[in-house]
C-alpha cells in the first residue's frame, strides 16, 4: 500500500477502525407499498461522484436481494469497470433515511468523528483504485474488489485521539477540497462546451458547402460507380494470431474518413485466398451498412487491397469517371447533413437496421467540375486538420484537469490543503 509521511499527530487507520464495512441490515417494520429510495449502478455519475438518477420503488420490490444503506453512507462500486472509473458517492436525500441498491456496491458507514466526505474523497483517489484493481478477484469482465482487501486498507486520519479536533480539520480540508474541485468542475463544463462546438464546426461547414449544390448536376451513384459488399470470415475460422500481409477492415476501424490502424485484424494466407474477391482499393470509398451506419472514408495507400467486412460496402468508380470524380469529395458529401439524410432514408429498420447495396446506388450526389471538387476537398482537409489540432489540445486539457483533481486529492490527505 502506498504510504507517505503524515503531519504530526495524524495516523494511518484501517477502514474498519473508522467505519462499518457492509453493515448488516437491521430489522425494518414498514408497509410493502411504502416508496423507497433505490440506486442502480448507472445512477452513480463517474465524473461527478454523485447519485444523479435515484429511483423510487415500492419497499416490497427491494426489501430482499439488494444492498441496504443509510443516509450519509458511502457507496463504492465493487465490480470492474465501474470501480476503475471511480464510481463512488455519498448516499443523501434518501426517503426516510434508508435506501437500497445493486449488490455490486460496497457500503461504508462512518463511525463517530469521521466525515462521510473524508472516506468518499479517499476512495476517489486514482492510487486507491489502482491498488484495488491489483486485488480483483473473479472471472475476467466480472472481477470485484474483495472485502478483505478493504478491511486491511488504511487511510490517513488527523488527530484520531481527539475526535473534536479531528472533525474540525476534516471539515476544513473537505471544504477547501470542494471549493477547488468545484473550479475543476467548471473547467470541465467549459471543456465539454468547447468539444461540442468543435464537433459541430465540421458539420456546419459541410452543411454550408453542400447547401444548395450551387447548381451542380445531380447524379445517382449507380451512374458513376458500382456498389459491392464485403465478406465475413468463413464459418468457424478466426483471425491470424499476429500481423500478416492481409489486413481485414472492420467497421470499428473506420475513423476520421480513413482507417484507424491501432486495432487492425489480419487474415492468414489460407483464409485470405478463400475470400480474396472481397477487397477494397485505395481508389474506392467505404461505407458502413450495419451497426453504425453511414461511416464513410477512403483507404490509405498502405492498406490498398485489404479485405472488407460484410458490414460495409465499397463504392467502386467506373473507369471513365476516375479522372472526373475525387473519391474524397463523394465521401465528404455522404458525410454531410444532405448525404446523411439520404442514407437515413434508405436504411431499412426491420430488426437490425441495415443499408442495402441497391439502395446505396440510388443515393444522389452533386458533381461539379473536378477542379471545384479538389478545391472543396482541400478546404475541408484544411479545416479537419485545424479541428484535429483543437481536439488534441482538448484531450491534453482533459488530462490536465484529471491530473489537477488527483493532485488536489493527494494534497488533501497529506495535510497540505
Amino acid at each position: 500500500m502506498d504510504k507517505w509521511k503524515l503531519p504530526e499527530e495524524w495516523e494511518w487507520k484501517a477502514l474498519p477502525e473508522i467505519c462499518e464495512l457492509n453493515p448488516k441490515r437491521p430489522r425494518i417494520q414498514r408497509d410493502d407499498n411504502v416508496p423507497t429510495s433505490f440506486v442502480p449502478m448507472q445512477a452513480v455519475d463517474d465524473i461527478e461522484g454523485k447519485i444523479t438518477g435515484m429511483e423510487t420503488r415500492r419497499y416490497e420490490e427491494v426489501k430482499r436481494g439488494y444492498t441496504y444503506f443509510e443516509e450519509n453512507n458511502v457507496l463504492l462500486a465493487k465490480i470492474t469497470p465501474s470501480m476503475e472509473n471511480g464510481k463512488a458517492a455519498i448516499a443523501q436525500d434518501l426517503i426516510d433515511g434508508i435506501g437500497f441498491g445493486t449488490t455490486e456496491f460496497h457500503v461504508f458507514r462512518p463511525k463517530e468523528g469521521i466525515l462521510p466526505a473524508w472516506i468518499f474523497y479517499y476512495l476517489r483517489r486514482l492510487s486507491f483504485r489502482m491498488e484495488a484493481k491489483s486485488h480483483f478477484r473473479g472471472a475476467v469482465g466480472q472481477q470485484r474488489v474483495p472485502e478483505d482487501f478493504l478491511k486491511a486498507y488504511e487511510i490517513p486520519v488527523p488527530f484520531p485521539n481527539d475526535p473534536a479536533r479531528s472533525l474540525e480539520i476534516q471539515k476544513r480540508i473537505v471544504l477547501r477540497l470542494e471549493t477547488l474541485l468545484g473550479e475543476v468542475k467548471s473547467a470541465r463544463e467549459l471543456q465539454e462546451t468547447i468539444e461540442e462546438d468543435t464537433e459541430q464546426l465540421l458539420s456546419a461547414f459541410f452543411a454550408e458547402t453542400f447547401s444548395d449544390a450551387n447548381g451542380w448536376e445531380i447524379h445517382p451513384i449507380s451512374e458513376f460507380a458500382d456498389v459491392k459488399g464485403g465478406k465475413r470470415l468463413p464459418k468457424g475460422e478466426k483471425f491470424a494470431d499476429g500481423q500478416t500481409e492481409f489486413p481485414y477492415l472492420r467497421v470499428v476501424d473506420f475513423k476520421d474518413f480513413s482507417i484507424y490502424k491501432e486495432s487492425l485484424k489480419y487474415l492468414t494466407p489460407e483464409i485470405q485466398q478463400r475470400i480474396r474477391r472481397y477487397t477494397i482499393s485505395k481508389d474506392d470509398i467505404y461505407i458502413s451498412i450495419a451497426g453504425t451506419i453511414g461511416l464513410v472514408g477512403t483507404i490509405p495507400p498502405e492498406l490498398d487491397g485489404s479485405n472488407l467486412t460484410e458490414n460495409a460496402a465499397k463504392i467502386v468508380f467506373h473507369p471513365e469517371y476516375k479522372e472526373k470524380i475525387d473519391p474524397k469529395f463523394v465521401a465528404y458529401y455522404l458525410a454531410s447533413p444532405h448525404g446523411k439524410q439520404q442514407i437515413k432514408k434508405y436504411t431499412m429498420a426491420a430488426g437490425q437496421p441495415k443499408l442495402a447495396l441497391i439502395r446505396i446506388q440510388t443515393i444522389e450526389v452533386p458533381l461539379p467540375d473536378i477542379n471545384i471538387q479538389k478545391n472543396i476537398v482541400n478546404r475541408i482537409d484544411s479545416i479537419r486538420e485545424e479541428i484535429t489540432e483543437m481536439q488534441r489540445a482538448q484531450y491534453e486539457n482533459a488530462e490536465l484537469l484529471e491530473q489537477t483533481e488527483q493532485s488536489l486529492l493527494a494534497q488533501a490527505f497529506c495535510g497540505e490543503l
